[in-house]
């Protein structure tokens, strides 16, 4: 039994790396407070930290086991996280070449652009990158309507739009 707050004895707990089952039996709280506090005071990242060994520990115990079922059952625990990782590398390798395959297109397509200018003497709006964030949008559409362009409030922003923004400074300083 505490005495005192269960609140404050459970914080004190989470802080001293204690379980939540040790937490709850000393204060009587339930995982579901106890975890409630634990975000609260964001200590949840600590805690996802101390599972994590937690579990790593309870399967090297289970590989070691003496008994053939829970061998098995940790056996089988490994091969299934074995192919998360796997399953989790390959999804950022995607990811990555994803993104390097975008940085390229955009890349390759202001190189025509420059291109085309350099060869026929027009000028062709540069390509958008669609990376900007939505504040950057909503930027743009605000200046854009303050200096007398359509936009619409979602969407695409137009090539003519983009190029006015990305040309700014200079037909002010003109």
């Amino acid at each position: 039994m505490i005495t005192g707050n269960p609140r404050d004895t459970a914080l004190a707990m989470l802080k001293e790396d204690k379980t939540a089952d040790e937490i709850a039996e000393v204060t009587g709280l339930s995982e579901g407070e106890i975890a409630a506090i634990a975000q609260t005071e964001e200590l949840t990242q600590h805690h996802a930290k101390q599972r994590g060994r937690a579990y790593l520990s309870a399967l090297a115990w289970a590989l070691k086991s003496d008994s053939a079922k829970i061998r098995t059952k940790a056996e089988r625990v490994k091969g299934d996280l074995d192919d998360l990782v796997a399953t989790r590398q390959k999804e950022i390798e995607a990811q990555e070449a994803r993104a390097q395959i975008e940085s390229l297109e955009n890349q390759l397509a202001t190189a025509r652009a420059k291109l085309r200018y350099a060869t026929t003497g027009k000028k062709s709006p540069l390509p958008s990158t669609g990376t900007d964030s939505k504040k950057e949008r909503d930027k743009i559409r605000a200046w854009a309507r303050s200096n007398g362009y359509e936009v619409s409030d979602r969407g695409v922003i137009s090539n003519e739009i983009r190029n006015a923004w990305n040309n700014r400074d200079q037909a002010q300083d003109g």
